[in-house]
């Protein structure tokens, strides 16, 4: 099965098949990713990059439902390491519109916000992107 990516920099892109953002762990000699770990899981709506950020609209379809199941029967998962993926869920499930803002350099993940936090953080941070119509 063939998957395609748009590649937004500095081994982060985005998964076209499942409409989320990852990052990619491991490539082949010739360049072709094969390792990769989502980051922000579908549905993204919009995202835009630039050499430092990458930011993203995410519209919550409930896809995150099976968060939950292999969270509460993994060992290696500290229990509040998954009660924070469970909080984190929750506030997706409220919020339905997500922002988020990708470190690129840094490899932090800040978010997700709601409109007008994510747009108080951008001023803040001296980001200046736009959502482009895809």
């Amino acid at each position: 099965m063939d998957y395609y990516f748009d590649e937004l920099g500095n081994d982060y892109a985005r998964d076209l098949d499942h409409n989320c953002i990852v990052k990619i762990t491991s490539r082949s000699p010739d360049g072709n990713m094969y390792g990769i770990k989502t980051l922000i899981p579908g549905k993204v709506e919009n995202c835009s990059y630039d050499d430092n950020y990458i930011i993203v609209y995410q519209k919550y379809h409930g896809f995150y439902s099976n968060l939950d199941l292999p969270l509460d029967n993994d060992t290696t998962v500290s229990e509040h390491y998954r009660d924070s993926i469970k909080a984190g869920i929750e506030r997706l499930r409220k919020m339905k519109d997500c922002y988020w803002i990708i470190y690129k350099k840094k490899g932090i993940i800040a978010g997700p916000f709601n409109k007008r936090d994510f747009d108080i953080k951008c001023k803040k941070e001296g980001i200046d992107l736009e959502f482009s119509l895809w």
